[in-house]
């Protein structure tokens, strides 16, 4: 099991995280859970139907903010969730993600967070010693 470490950033209005992990591939992936689960509670959310999604940007930074942006317009014009994510970097400027979820239902799926951007503010993206930190801002 890859190893993470998760924070959560008191920001007034906001929902902020810092996260750290031993690759870049974990601390995407698990950036993926923690914004899904922000906005639904990932308890109930099945596996079932499968997505991949394709991101470009011109650096790392820029590619983990453009991957949530993504998913936080997929799920407001689909109402789709992922539930498990595998995130493969192709090249230095692209990403792909392969997952599976399912559509949001009120009936069966707890709202939580109405995330409405990912933010610039004070948010990086670093290389450390033993791994990678990010500090993520969430405008709800």
């Amino acid at each position: 099991m890859k190893k993470y470490r998760l924070e959560e950033i008191e920001h007034t209005a906001d929902f902020g995280v810092k996260l750290w992990a031993e690759d870049e591939k974990t601390l995407f992936e698990k950036c993926v859970e923690i914004f899904e689960n922000a906005m639904v509670d990932l308890k109930n959310v099945e596996p079932v139907i499968e997505r991949e999604v394709e991101i470009y940007g011109e650096n790392k930074e820029e590619l983990l903010l453009n991957l949530l942006r993504e998913l936080l317009f997929i799920f407001d014009t689909e109402g789709f969730v992922f539930k498990v994510v595998n995130v493969e970097f192709k090249e230095e400027r692209k990403l792909t993600l392969k997952g599976k979820g399912e559509n949001y239902n009120p009936e069966k799926h707890r709202r939580k967070l109405n995330i409405k951007a990912i933010t610039y503010h004070n948010f990086y993206l670093q290389k450390k010693n033993n791994g990678f930190e990010t500090q993520i801002i969430f405008d709800v």
